[in-house]
């Protein structure tokens, strides 16, 4: 796992599954590619399903 979060440390317990917790992915673009970030996460946000077992479109936590 990468990012932040007790998950990522080996902290999480039953509580702490309660936030911020499903599926999830990151997107690692080159730097000739940064430019297409909105346009990338436009893509995702219209084509990806809302819902798949539970939420899976959250608040974005990094810009």
């Amino acid at each position: 796992l990468l990012g932040s979060g007790s998950e990522v440390l080996g902290f999480d317990t039953e509580r702490s599954t309660d936030h911020h917790w499903g599926p999830r992915f990151l997107v690692f673009l080159s730097p000739k590619d940064v430019g297409k970030k909105k346009q990338i996460s436009d893509f995702l946000s219209k084509n990806l399903p809302p819902t798949y077992y539970s939420a899976v479109h959250f608040s974005k936590i990094y810009n």
